[in-house]
């Protein structure tokens, strides 16, 4: 509590008696003579006297202000004593929710771990893709090059039906008929462009073997083709079986997760109402801080008045 210093109330007191006697005229007793108090002497006293009643009014006033700040300061112990009782619900809620975040951060990490592993497994059905559609861009041009040989058979024939027309209708109308009209010269020429239309003949029919070979074995590259993307296609549909038994293994961590995350959150509603309260306790504690701040500083005011 703060008092005014028991030296400045002697020094106050003597300087107050010392005014008084000084200002009335006192003679030895023998003489029988005693000055009476004057007007001035009187206004002396008056002053001294309203000081002194000044001074006790700031000393009532710093007085009642130390109590104020007592009383202040056991509010704000009891505020503390309040605020203390939630303490161990506060370290249990957080105990709870560390605990729950542990659990929480190992299901992450497990998501984490099958997205990677889905991610393999995609980048390898796209690596097959890329096979198929490798496959199918070599069946095309093994299309094209059957319609190519084909249409090269077709022409073959249709030189070959033009070459023996052409043959007859420039010729006798019987072989019979030549042979016995022309003469040994012309028989010979006959038979020579007879023969050269049998070779040529014979030469078209080989090339068109061939060319029906060729297609045989294009073909036959299809069909190998396409069995290798039945073979990729079997994979692409074994690879997306795995995909799917991660996607069901991430969706049971995920919902095994959000039962947890919906705990937390629970946990974390009766945290945050706890923290609600203990933070009006703080408001209240700091509102009887500021109220002790503001006594002390009236406190200091009135003891720079009584010194003065």
């Amino acid at each position: 509590m703060y008092k005014l210093p028991s030296i400045k109330r002697i020094s106050a007191f003597c300087i107050a008696v010392a005014l008084i006697f000084g200002t009335i005229g006192i003679t030895k007793p023998d003489n029988n003579v005693i000055t009476k108090a004057t007007p001035e002497n009187s206004a002396y006293a008056e002053e001294l006297e309203e000081l002194s009643d000044r001074q006790k009014e700031l000393e009532k006033k710093i007085e009642e202000l130390q109590k104020q700040i007592e009383e202040n300061k056991k509010k704000i112990e009891e505020t503390k004593k309040k605020a203390s009782v939630y303490d161990d619900d506060i370290s249990a809620l957080q105990d709870k929710i560390g605990a729950l975040q542990e659990q929480i951060d190992l299901y992450n990490e497990a998501i984490a771990v099958i997205d990677a592993d889905i991610a393999v497994i995609d980048n390898q059905i796209k690596g097959v893709e890329n096979e198929i559609d490798s496959l199918n861009k070599q069946i095309d041009e093994l299309d094209k090059q059957v319609v190519k040989i084909q249409q090269k058979i077709a022409d073959t024939y249709t030189l070959l039906g033009e070459r023996i027309r052409a043959s007859y209708m420039s010729g006798a109308s019987s072989s019979l008929e030549y042979l016995l009209t022309s003469d040994e010269f012309e028989f010979q020429s006959y038979l020579e462009r007879v023969e050269l239309i049998e070779r040529i003949a014979e030469h078209d029919d080989t090339l068109i073997k061939d060319l029906e070979k060729e297609i045989d074995s294009l073909k036959a590259k299809v069909l190998e083709i396409e069995d290798m993307k039945t073979r990729l296609a079997g994979k692409i549909k074994e690879l997306d079986e795995v995909k799917k038994e991660h996607e069901a293994k991430k969706k049971e961590q995920e919902d095994a997760r959000q039962v947890i995350l919906d705990a937390e959150a629970e946990i974390q509603k009766d945290l945050d109402k706890v923290m609600a309260v203990i933070h009006e306790f703080d408001k209240e504690s700091k509102a009887y801080q500021a109220a002790i701040d503001k006594a002390e500083d009236a406190i200091m005011d009135y003891e720079n008045k009584l010194a003065e």
